[in-house]
């Protein structure tokens, strides 16, 4: 999955994510400011679509 916003330069902000979270489990999304934790968690909740995969 790839991300880049709409509003931006077309350049992705997230690449090559690949997520497999098991029903009932647990994870923790740690980064420094500005690596993309904010926008991974609106992926995953469907306020952004991605723009590939």
């Amino acid at each position: 999955m790839s991300f880049a916003y709409a509003t931006g330069d077309g350049e992705n902000v997230l690449e090559d994510i690949d997520l497999l979270i098991a029903s009932g489990e647990t994870i923790g999304i740690i980064g420094g400011t500005g690596s993309g934790k904010s926008s991974l968690v609106s992926l995953l909740s469907r306020l952004y679509d991605a723009t590939e995969g």
